[in-house]
């Protein structure tokens, strides 16, 4: 099948005369006859298209320098670029051919025939084989992979296994291959470098386009002496902070719930100390200004639907104490069930990381029930912010056993609250719906998002979830006793 990487300026931006255009792949035959397929609304404009064999391996490279020269427009999405149209034809023609030309000996007569038509369209005065085969830089070290990579930093712990952690320039330390892997959570180096290699073939230096060639072996053997080193210092998490990334421009950054800030994940920071990410995934937080969030609306809803000042305000001091301080030995009996369910997702936002293993925030009494010896294990190497027993399963004698653990937080829930329960809270939020948009378009810095009433009434079961909804709201309130 033919693979297409194609470069398109939809309507809008031709109306408004701006050098936006997008960049796009796609498994099918030749798009010039077929626009149609790619649903672009009429009045868009096929800017060029290009033969490729690996259309996902060369979008990824295109993209990559792009973001180098262009304006990347994040607020109309990821594949969208602001700049000189030609320039970008010139790289993805670059690219395309080498791409084409290194897959030779396997591409299908049909498609070695195409490249002499005007499917591959390629601009003899701007480009010319002749001139820019040399064009290549030949990578051996491991201090010239860190220059053309994505890699920041590599430690190596112990040589003959391979084992010690990996550094991205705007992630965490990940820790590699170890006795204990997990595929989940681990790779090994070489997996590492080589997805690396495969996303950063190409070099744009000072408008020359430079094809990056690896020597794996070679890279790999300075790596285990270069960065050789037995023994690292690690960063402990205080009970108030929490390691996460951001969706926004993804990015590592310690939350500090005490302090109610958010930092960029730098090695000052950690003071030079290993603070290491054991799964990668994004965390729901958006770039907020945590101290212009407001709370007063959470207090609002919680209030309306909590009609009891006592239970409130232990609820709020549970909360304080899971999220913050982990100070008091506290056991609060839920029994609406639903304010269970919104801390445990508060919790699944923060993580379920510790530093260098897999440690849930809250685990439920039944899985403890089932692999005792297992969590007692782990209990003495981090604790769970929270414990969750059902009402059910409740008795006294097995809630001081779990103290005795060390288990600080303690919550007896009732999940059998049913659909009376669920339309008691949404009808807090529906007749407060004007003055949550109200506040949340005010503390979301990005002004392109914009939260409609149609928004919330949509993702209502999701609001204190919700980054772009109610979750920060939620978030500080719970830190603030």
């Amino acid at each position: 099948m033919d693979h297409y990487i194609y470069l398109v300026q939809e309507r809008e931006f031709i109306k408004t005369n701006k050098n936006i255009y997008k960049i796009g792949k796609i498994k099918q035959e030749n798009i010039k006859d077929n626009f149609v397929y790619l649903n672009y609304p009429n009045g868009a404009k096929l800017i060029f298209q290009s033969l490729s064999y690996e259309c996902d391996i060369c979008e990824k490279n295109i993209i990559k320098i792009f973001t180098e020269q262009f304006i990347l427009r994040k607020d109309i999405g990821n594949e969208y670029f602001e700049g000189d149209y030609i320039k970008m034809i010139k790289i993805i023609n670059k690219i395309c051919l080498d791409n084409l030309i290194k897959f030779k000996d396997i591409i299908t007569d049909k498609q070695t025939n195409t490249l002499d038509t005007e499917d591959l369209i390629i601009n003899k005065q701007t480009y010319n084989s002749d001139t820019e085969e040399n064009n290549i830089i030949n990578v051996y070290s491991y201090d010239d992979l860190v220059r053309y990579t994505d890699i920041k930093n590599i430690i190596i712990t112990n040589s003959k296994t391979k084992e010690g952690f990996i550094k991205f320039k705007k992630d965490s330390w990940i820790q590699l291959y170890s006795k204990s892997y997990n595929e989940e959570r681990m790779e090994h180096l070489e997996e590492f470098i080589q997805i690396q290699i495969n996303t950063n073939n190409y070099k744009y230096i000072n408008g020359t386009i430079y094809e990056i060639k690896y020597d794996i072996i070679t890279i790999i053997k300075d790596i285990l002496t270069k960065c050789l080193m037995p023994k690292c210092k690690k960063y402990i998490l205080q009970n108030y902070e929490y390691f996460i990334l951001t969706n926004t421009e993804h990015k590592c950054a310690l939350l500090d719930t005490q302090l109610l800030n958010i930092q960029d994940y730098t090695n000052d920071i950690a003071k030079d100390k290993i603070l290491c990410l054991s799964s990668i995934r994004d965390i729901k937080f958006r770039s907020f200004d945590l101290n212009n969030v407001n709370i007063s609306i959470i207090e609002k809803i919680l209030k309306e639907f909590i009609n009891n000042n006592y239970i409130y305000d232990e609820y709020k001091r549970f909360c304080y104490n899971t999220i913050v301080t982990q100070k008091e030995s506290f056991i609060f009996h839920d029994k609406y069930g639903i304010l269970t369910s919104i801390l445990r997702d508060l919790l699944d936002n923060l993580g379920i990381f510790d530093n260098f293993n897999t440690h849930p925030y809250y685990i439920y009494y039944n899985d403890y029930l089932v692999n005792k010896k297992y969590y007692k294990k782990l209990f003495k190497i981090c604790l769970p912010k929270l414990f969750l027993i059902h009402f059910e399963e409740y008795t006294q004698i097995e809630t001081t056993k779990i103290i005795n653990l060390g288990i600080k937080n303690i919550i007896i829930y009732n999940n059998n609250y049913g659909k009376s329960q669920i339309d008691k809270l949404d009808n807090c939020i529906i007749n407060l719906i004007s003055d949550i948009i109200e506040v949340i378009n005010k503390d979301i810095l990005d002004q392109n998002l914009y939260i409609t009433e149609t928004y919330i009434k949509k993702n209502i079961d999701n609001i204190f979830y919700n980054s772009e909804l109610l979750l920060i709201n939620f978030m500080k309130w719970c830190c603030i006793i």
